[in-house]
């Protein structure tokens, strides 16, 4: 038995209303973007900005990404999300390439995006618009996203058939295992902050992470963080 208190029903509406809130906030330009400016450790690769999606929310103030970009259900709902990050990053690249002809662009998508968006032919499409070659951009996704989802890891063979980039993110967490990049098709992967700083004091979590960037050398994949 549980007795009601009003808090419950505080927490159990407030994923309702902020899917509702989030319709208004994509009708209303709601959303906004930071731009950050991606390092090549060695110094031999091109430029990247990595677009980093916010939500000025009224009541609950600034909203980081992960907060709110695997918060809609409905499909209509993630289509706008992705289309919007889609689209406002296309813009912001395509205006960079002025300045830097070879910039690129990375973003993360919500997990449902890949599953419930024809998301291959949205991201072809719209480069193709702004005149940006097609590995322009890259994808980020979460391993998770891909566990037991067909639909989820064919998207993923379309974006890589078509040239797009995709990044696997989490790669040295306690849920991601950098085997996964044999069994899913992508370009690149991220690894979680968490072992950096480890590796900073521990001689294990320092051998975790050198050996984990070698196997990536060798398997000429990128790694970011």
């Amino acid at each position: 038995c549980l007795a009601y208190k009003p808090e419950l029903e505080n927490a159990r509406s407030e994923t309702p209303r902020l899917i509702a809130e989030l319709h208004a906030a994509l009708d209303c330009d709601g959303l906004s973007a930071d731009y950050v400016l991606q390092q090549s450790i060695r110094g031999d690769d091109v430029p990247r900005l990595r677009m980093i999606s916010r939500w000025i929310h009224p009541r609950r103030g600034t909203l980081d990404q992960d907060e709110f970009l695997n918060l809609p259900s409905r499909p209509s709902l993630i289509h706008s999300l992705a289309l919007w990050q889609l689209r406002a990053a296309c813009e912001h690249l395509a205006t960079a390439r002025e300045t830097v002809p070879t910039m690129m662009m990375s973003l993360r998508l919500g997990d449902s995006a890949y599953k419930d968006f024809p998301l291959a032919e949205t991201v072809t499409r719209l480069l193709r618009a702004h005149d940006l070659p097609i590995n322009a951009l890259t994808l980020e996704l979460r391993e998770s996203t891909l566990h037991d989802n067909a639909a989820a890891i064919e998207q993923l063979q379309n974006l890589r058939n078509n040239g797009v980039r995709t990044c696997l993110v989490g790669i040295g967490g306690p849920g991601a295992s950098p085997a996964c990049v044999l069994y899913f098709p992508v370009s690149e992967v991220q690894l979680v902050p968490e072992l950096l700083v480890l590796a900073l004091n521990q001689d294990a979590a320092r051998h975790v992470l050198t050996s984990t960037v070698r196997m990536f050398d060798g398997l000429k994949i990128k790694v970011t963080a």
